[in-house]
């Protein structure tokens, strides 16, 4: 039996759509090699019946993912998705401190590249991809990072920061040799799905939902002025 999924994880739900707050450590839908992991879409479909999933987080991400609540609703924010309509902000604790205040990272990206199966930069069947990244705030060998991933692809605000020498705190697949700040004990990937806006698939007004800092970042972050 799959423990319940926390209230207070739940931001926000109506007849159509499901937002909520997902931990790091937990997967959005199941594992292709172990249906029995738990993840969020069985734990939300043993509360609020069945629920369609409109697009989804890595498993050591946290925050906002939406779900759709009927077929209907999913159709409509599969298309906004899609189209590349829906608005996403993520944070992220990073190193080393770029030159640059923001960036438009254009770069194409290959998913599943090669024998780590990870998400690389790459010229030949790369698909084009853009990330935007600002400096928000910045200590001597870190910085944190607001990032806008225009398109969708699997790793790709991980691959774009790799391309430009850069890796998110806690990060164990895309991490360049040094310098040794990198090494510093994460408890996880300090990356966090920090605001969402679209179109309500009934209403069709512009809605969205932004959450605070993630506790977990916000400690890393302030034990980070003692370490580096």
């Amino acid at each position: 039996m799959l423990p319940g999924f926390p209230v207070e994880r739940v931001i926000y739900q109506d007849a159509d759509i499901l937002v909520v707050n997902k931990p790091s450590g937990l997967l959005t839908i199941p594992d292709g090699y172990d249906p029995s992991m738990a993840n969020l879409t069985a734990l939300l479909s043993a509360q609020y019946g069945q629920v369609w999933v409109v697009h989804r987080l890595d498993k050591d991400t946290s925050g906002l993912v939406l779900f759709a609540l009927n077929p209907s609703a999913h159709q409509d924010l599969n298309l906004q998705f899609r189209e590349r309509l829906v608005h996403k902000i993520y944070l992220a604790l990073a190193a080393p401190v770029p030159a640059w205040v923001t960036k438009e990272v254009n770069l194409p990206l290959l998913v599943n590249a090669g024998r780590s199966h990870l998400t690389k930069v790459v010229s030949e069947n790369g698909k084009p991809a853009e990330t935007s990244f600002k400096v928000v705030e910045k200590k001597e060998h870190a910085c944190l990072l607001e990032c806008q991933p225009k398109t969708g692809y699997r790793h790709q605000i991980r691959a774009h920061l790799y391309a430009q020498g850069m890796a998110i705190f806690g990060d164990v697949l895309y991490k360049p040799i040094k310098p040794a700040v990198f090494q510093a004990n994460a408890p996880r990937l300090m990356l966090q799905a920090q605001a969402l806006q679209f179109t309500h698939p009934t209403g069709k007004q512009s809605i969205s939902f932004s959450l605070t800092m993630d506790p977990e970042l916000d400690l890393y972050w302030n034990c980070l002025a003692a370490t580096v």
